[in-house]
């Protein structure tokens, strides 16, 4: 399954590690892990798009005063 929004997501294992967060591009099919395989799941926490997509904070030409 690939991720349709980039952004932080909360990584939940099958009882061997707390979850934790990590942060996900847009398009990133989503591993299974090395010790819980499929068993781990993913949540999205927080959504956001990568600078560089941004249309008023993209590099340009001009440079700021």
């Amino acid at each position: 399954m690939a991720v349709a929004r980039s952004g932080v997501y909360r990584v939940y294992h099958y009882a061997h590690r707390a979850p934790h967060e990590v942060i996900i591009s847009a398009g990133t099919v989503l591993p299974k892990c090395r010790n819980c395989g499929d068993r781990v799941q993913f949540a999205p926490l927080i959504s956001g798009e990568p600078l560089e997509q941004d249309r008023d904070l993209a590099a340009s030409d001009s440079t700021a005063a």
